[in-house]
């Protein structure tokens, strides 16, 4: 009776000990069994799970080759876009971190037109439809030709008005109206062949002619 007695309680202590015991074992993703703690779980990397039991997402910085990912930083750099793929020029996607300035027809910042295979911005120049360099707006101001009124600007020189205000040049002012009075003047007599200079201001001149 005494040794039933103690296998009972043998038995109770390493039940009780049981729980503790499961919650002690290792960890056992990549089992194939999701387990608590776990997204998925199939038994290493696949398309839809990475093999560290979470699901697959590009920028985790969890690289899952089975998922088509080439390389996973958490983000763009040098050796990696932000989809997860190497960087390459011409592959349409702009990765500032690598050197491009934009890559096939994708302009970064308005900084390229077209770049498909040199994925590096042009020079820029006062005559390419774009506003690059130091001009305050497209092809003018800056190293430019001054702007025009309305376009932008930083300082009064960047404008054909000479007046940049709030940013913006003012419309240039055309040449001053001369105010002419009805006074009358009469050069006389101007002997043929010979020249008559008179030099007036706001005056009209009526009734000039050469007499013989």
């Amino acid at each position: 009776m005494k040794t039933r007695v103690s296998q009972v309680i043998t038995f109770v202590a390493l039940f009780a000990l049981a729980p503790a015991a499961r919650a002690a074992k290792p960890d056992m993703c990549g089992n194939g069994h999701v387990q608590q703690g776990e997204w998925c779980d199939t038994g290493g990397d696949s398309a839809t799970c990475d093999g560290d039991c979470s699901p697959v997402d590009c920028g985790d910085g969890y690289v899952n080759a089975a998922a088509g990912e080439q390389c996973d930083d958490a983000g763009e750099s040098a050796t990696c876009d932000v989809d997860c793929t190497v960087p390459s020029c011409g592959d349409g996607v702009v990765n500032l971190s690598a050197g491009e300035d934009c890559d096939g027809n994708t302009p970064s910042a308005g900084a390229c037109v077209s770049c498909a295979l040199v994925c590096s911005a042009p020079a820029a120049s006062c005559t390419d439809g774009a506003k690059n360099g130091a001009e305050t707006d497209v092809d003018c101001g800056g190293s430019c030709a001054p702007c025009a009124g309305g376009r932008q600007c930083l300082v009064d020189a960047d404008c054909l008005s000479a007046s940049c205000a709030g940013g913006v040049c003012a419309e240039a002012q055309g040449a001053p109206a001369i105010a002419v009075s009805q006074s009358t003047v009469n050069f006389g007599n101007v002997l043929v062949g010979t020249t008559a200079s008179l030099s007036v201001s706001n005056v009209q001149l009526s009734g000039v002619r050469n007499r013989p």
